[in-house]
């Protein structure tokens, strides 16, 4: 079976090595039986050019859904939290960031996908915690409430 570069391959990086490297790891393990890891990878059909699919589209349909609800809702959040807005706006790019960050990783695991999936995936949670800290604060500092409304308030 003759490989050949494709567009999708040229924009994420993929050399026609790589490909046929890949293409050969998933017919030794048809041919064996058994699924082994080859340069810390299990094997994988390529489909549409992506290594990991389902999780690509997902990565990138989340990305895309936080676009659409962020600028939707963007006043009404704003104008809402008007202390921490600056906060919403930083965890909204992270986010974003994070997204994007998945996808590529998804698409072609290269050493610098990888680590910025990691990297954006904990500045994510941490500005995620970040976040409900200082809603925590906030309510505790002007209003007196009881505990159990406090728990559900912070997970809203």
């Amino acid at each position: 079976m003759k490989e050949k570069d494709n567009l999708f391959d040229k924009i994420i990086g993929r050399s026609l090595e790589e490909k046929i490297a890949i293409k050969e790891h998933l017919e030794d393990v048809k041919r064996n039986g058994y699924n082994y890891k080859r340069n810390g990878r299990w094997a994988f059909t390529l489909v549409f050019g992506f290594n990991e699919f389902v999780s690509s589209m997902f990565s990138i349909l989340c990305f895309i859904i936080n676009i659409i609800l962020f600028k939707k809702y963007k006043k009404r959040i704003l104008i809402k939290q008007k202390d921490i807005k600056q906060l919403i706006q930083f965890n909204y790019y992270i986010s974003n960031l994070a997204y994007l960050s998945a996808f590529l990783f998804h698409c072609q695991e290269t050493v610098f996908t990888r680590n910025a999936d990691y990297c954006t995936a904990v500045l994510s949670i941490l500005s995620f915690v970040l976040l409900k800290v200082i809603k925590l604060l906030i309510i505790l500092k002007y209003k007196r409430v009881k505990w159990i409304y406090l728990v559900t308030i912070i997970i809203l």
